[in-house]
């Protein structure tokens, strides 16, 4: 028996593992599939959405339809379209971002010394001279889009009188610097009342719950475009379609006070149905005709003949 030679199983190893390799295919984050050929009842419509099947780690920015007829654009970046029968050409197209971050929050503590926007409330209030005082207060630090703090902490500073507004002049210490200031319209200063500080710095570590945004790739673009076919149901017997209503011949002449359009039995023909009288009175007549879709279809006439028609439910 002979031995196989190193080449052959060389080949023959390679061949067993490239093989799996090869066939394991990321699948594609966004796969618009064909939208199906499909029937509808006489003279209806079918609402039609672009088909697609995304995987969990992307976000559609925009699903649309194009959709023309013959050469004409019936619609252009549409959510969804309502089609009768006809065939179609149909471009769907989706705009996608994945997902390369999943956003997440955390808690964690803000260092003594960060410099925040706060909501400060007048907590005590002791005048030391003629010309003002001390004050102590409790600064809310206000949230931002990433960071929400769950704590307070405390501030003290001096305030003057201001003889120029009547109002109050308060000034925040900050380890021995000048901290902000905030002028208080008059009577403004006092206990449990509250302003705004755009920038001061905490005194203690803060907890506080930071969330980290989610990050997405670049926005991408995938299209499909085909024809669509809609077909319809057959015409049932006994009803009036929306064509055979618009075929209708209407017209009044208010010098004679007559119609001046289809007769009776015309409609009638045309409406596949001697219709329902509805009301007569003298030569005026109203008679309603069963639609194949939709509410009844109500006509009236003046001497025998047509003059005005509508669509709609029907009283009584």
């Amino acid at each position: 028996m002979k031995t196989p030679s190193l080449a052959l199983a060389l080949a023959l190893g390679a061949a067993l593992v490239v093989g799996p390799v090869a066939s394991a295919q990321a699948a594609a984050p966004v796969t618009i599939q064909k939208l199906p050929t499909t029937t509808v009842p006489f003279d209806s419509t079918k609402t039609i959405t672009p088909k697609f099947v995304a995987q969990k780690n992307v976000k559609i920015d925009k699903a649309v339809l194009k959709v023309a007829r013959d050469g004409r654009i019936l619609a252009n970046d549409v959510p969804r379209i309502s089609l009768g029968k006809g065939t179609y050409n149909v471009r769907q197209t989706v705009v996608y971002r994945v997902v390369t971050q999943a956003a997440k929050s955390e808690e964690t503590t803000i260092p003594n010394n960060t410099t925040v926007a706060a909501t400060c409330t007048i907590t005590a209030i002791e005048r030391t001279s003629d010309a003002g005082g001390v004050f102590d207060s409790t600064c809310d630090p206000k949230d931002t889009s990433t960071t929400d703090y769950t704590e307070t902490f405390d501030r003290n500073g001096t305030w003057a009188d201001d003889l120029e507004t009547g109002g109050t002049f308060l000034r925040f210490a900050d380890e021995g610097a000048e901290g902000p200031s905030v002028d208080a319209p008059a009577g403004a200063f006092k206990e449990q009342a509250a302003f705004d500080v755009q920038r001061i710095s905490t005194t203690k570590e803060l907890a506080a719950t930071v969330t980290t945004p989610e990050k997405t790739s670049a926005a991408t673009t995938t299209a499909l475009s085909q024809k669509l076919t809609v077909k319809s149901r057959p015409e049932p017997k006994g009803c009036a379609s929306k064509a055979e209503v618009r075929s209708l011949k209407l017209g009044y002449d208010e010098k004679t006070d007559k119609g001046t359009g289809d007769t009776v039995a015309t409609v009638a023909k045309k409406l596949d149905s001697k219709g329902k009288r509805d009301f007569k009175d003298g030569s005026l007549e109203q008679r309603s005709y069963k639609a194949c879709s939709g509410d009844p279809v109500s006509v009236g006439f003046a001497s025998g003949r047509a003059a005005y028609a509508f669509s709609g439910p029907q009283s009584g």
